[in-house]
């Protein structure tokens, strides 16, 4: 089985309504799909959900880079055993490769996922069984943008009522708000589990430390990415200097960035994210990195659709140490792309079908 042609399809979808976070204000997603297809009439599906905001990426740049830079190499190769899988992606590797693509982690996602998913058919089993995990439901987060107390409340109660055991606020823009809010959700709702996202909103080491010093007292299990992502010794310095864990987000892409981190001892927990990972072979090698330094793992959404929300869940059946996820991300959309995916009573599944477990029609990309 070879591989005889790749095509990209952009596609936009609409949010139920506007997702507000410290570095962004959404009311859409712009996603890349990926077909590919093999000499045998299998066809793999991939999905790119590029954020500017995170990866340096646009709908655009992303079909670019699979277009023009990427797929010339991987068309005629061979996909016939798991060796071969992992020999596709090292024409996306800059390991293996130094002079593929520099960044581009959407884009190349986009073609693990599609790899996956042709392989996962051709030997006929889910992609978490040929990773070694095994099937479960899976509990995702409920991630609360930005908005006004009364309309954070009122979401937090739906969300418990409709089964969330964790929620994770979205702070960092002003600390009085998110001082505020943080204080009435955990008074107005003791027993849920609540997590918060600055997104780097916090911007500096000594602001970040200030604030989290403030909500010490209200049991937050952890906050996520409280400064700037490049800046990794105020990651440390801001560990060093709170109670709270702190997870590291927007300051990991790869493998390399979680090993810094890793080493300097600045991070209690890493948030994987596929679109920032280059796909599932490079969220796998964070996995087992952070597993060996006794960091637990997250496995994050940039908000996606069928595909990227199952490759998602593969990811997590498939590493012990993924022991969270917020892979819900495909409810806050008006309308999704492909059907498999199961989400009941809070709960997240895929079907047990080869590959991805997800049906996706060529007339769906039309939108």
């Amino acid at each position: 089985m070879r591989i005889a042609k790749i095509d990209t399809f952009p596609v936009l979808l609409r949010l139920k309504e506007v997702f507000k976070i410290a570095n962004v204000v959404m009311s859409d997603v712009r996603f890349v799909y990926v077909k590919i297809l093999m000499d045998n009439n299998i066809i793999g599906w991939g999905e790119a959900a590029p954020a500017w905001e995170v990866t340096g990426e646009t709908q655009g740049s992303v079909k670019d880079v699979i277009d023009n830079y990427l797929s010339p190499d991987l068309i005629g190769k061979k996909i016939e055993d798991y060796d071969d899988l992992q020999d596709c992606f090292e024409v996306f590797d800059p390991e293996k490769k130094p002079q593929t693509v520099w960044g581009g982690a959407s884009a190349k996602a986009a073609l693990d996922i599609a790899l996956f998913d042709a392989y996962g058919k051709l030997v006929e089993k889910p992609i978490y069984q040929i990773l070694g995990g095994r099937f479960k439901a899976i509990k995702p987060a409920v991630a609360i943008g930005i908005m006004d107390l009364g309309k954070t409340l009122e979401t937090v109660k739906n969300a418990i009522a409709q089964g969330a055991k964790r929620v994770k606020l979205k702070v960092g823009l002003d600390m009085e708000r998110d001082f505020k809010t943080v204080k009435a959700v955990r008074e107005t709702f003791p027993k849920i589990d609540v997590v918060l996202d600055a997104n780097q909103g916090y911007v500096t080491p000594e602001d970040s430390i200030k604030f989290i010093r403030k909500i010490e007292s209200f049991d937050i299990l952890w906050m996520e990415q409280p400064i700037l992502a490049d800046d990794k010794k105020g990651l440390l310095e801001v560990k060093k200097s709170v109670e709270i864990p702190i997870m590291a987000d927007e300051a990991i892409h790869s493998y390399w960035d979680a090993k810094l981190l890793l080493e300097m001892g600045a991070v209690d927990l890493v948030n994987i994210k596929l679109m920032k990972s280059s796909g599932i072979h490079g969220a796998l090698k964070i996995a087992d990195l952070c597993q060996d330094y006794g960091v637990p793992c997250q496995m994050g959404s940039m908000i996606e659709s069928s595909i990227g929300t199952a490759a998602g869940i593969h990811t997590v059946l498939s590493h012990k140490n993924i022991r969270y996820n917020e892979l819900g991300g495909m409810e806050k959309m008006e309308s999704n792309i492909g059907s498999g995916i199961t989400f009941l009573n809070q709960e997240l599944s895929v079907s047990n079908k080869p590959g991805l477990g997800v049906s996706l029609e060529e007339k769906e990309l039309t939108h």
